[in-house]
């Protein structure tokens, strides 16, 4: 309490009945320090003193010649320095007591901003991809990630993994978003891996994960010749390789005619295999009559692809 302040209390009765009306001010007595007491100014006669103690009975302390009152708070304004303006209206048991009041908009806080994180994206599907070099290669896990459409953009993509039941996890580089794929290098063949992966807005707000498990790292197998064009001139058989493919390594198996017959004084084992690199393999063809040939992806340690068959006719005898 403040010094110099007049206080006092005023009580009512749960019932409201005339014995229980509520009470005139009571003046309250002031003292410096601190009290457990309270100290009525005047004497209060004990036969009008309430009997306290039935739920719903009020005692008010506030003070002296300031009215308390129930409101209903009808509106909160936001003001300068963290202050509000609160508005209210008297309240009335016999409107708002029998029912919920109705939920209403205070306006009490600036609009809520737009959330700084972009979507968690989506892991689409994953493979392995072999690099050779130098005599060795480098195995990867290669994610599929497709962004998802929000309010903020997702400019890049990060990631971390870790073997399947491990504790420790380690930590990739960014990928462009464009991109659509994280890779995780140096992975062990056979062996199974957890990734997450998240999105990155161009603030660096990340998002959720997202996450895979058990994703096995297995070393692919080749992959077929996608296309081949085969050609013959002047006794001499050229294959030519397009497509992407003109980067691999290929194993052609040449089957002589069954019933060659020897031209231009030449002569050919009745099968070869041959291995070339590059996007064309030419070889003279001596014999007359038709060449069966299978061409083949050739990948690490000598693995390969299932074949594709076709055969060209020598005509010139």
């Amino acid at each position: 309490m403040v010094a110099g302040t007049d206080y006092a209390v005023r009580v009512r009765l749960a019932d409201l009945t005339p014995s229980g009306a509520v009470v005139s001010d009571l003046a309250v007595e002031t003292e410096p320090g601190t009290t457990r007491t309270l100290t009525l100014r005047a004497p209060f006669p004990l036969a009008q003193a309430p009997v306290m103690g039935d739920d719903g009975d009020l005692v008010v302390f506030g003070i002296a010649g300031r009215e308390t009152i129930d409101l209903i708070v009808s509106d909160i304004a936001p003001g300068p320095q963290l202050t509000f303006r609160l508005s209210g209206v008297a309240a009335a048991p016999e409107v708002h007591g029998s029912g919920a009041i109705p939920p209403f908009d205070p306006g009490a806080t600036v609009p809520a901003r737009p959330s700084p994180f972009p979507a968690m994206p989506v892991i689409t599907g994953s493979r392995s991809d072999l690099h050779i070099a130098g005599g060795g290669y480098t195995l990867s896990l290669v994610l599929s990630v497709r962004a998802v459409m929000a309010a903020v953009p997702t400019s890049a993509f990060g990631a971390r993994w870790r073997r399947s039941g491990g504790t420790s996890w380690t930590y990739t580089a960014t990928f462009p978003a464009e991109g659509g794929a994280v890779t995780i290098p140096g992975v062990v063949d056979g062996q199974a891996y957890d990734v997450e992966v998240w999105a990155i807005s161009a603030n660096w707000y990340i998002s959720d994960s997202a996450s895979i498990s058990a994703c096995q790292a297995v070393i692919p197998q080749p992959a077929a010749p996608s296309s081949v064009l085969p050609s013959s001139a002047n006794g001499v058989m050229t294959v030519l390789v397009g497509g992407d493919d003109t980067d691999m390594a290929w194993e052609l198996t040449i089957q002589a005619p069954t019933a060659a017959v020897p031209a231009m004084g030449g002569q050919i084992a009745p099968t070869q295999v041959v291995r070339f690199t590059g996007s064309a393999y030419s070889m003279a063809v001596p014999l007359k009559g038709t060449y069966q040939f299978s061409l083949r992806g050739v990948g690490w340690q000598g693995a390969l692809s299932s074949p594709v068959l076709f055969s060209l006719t020598n005509a010139q005898a």
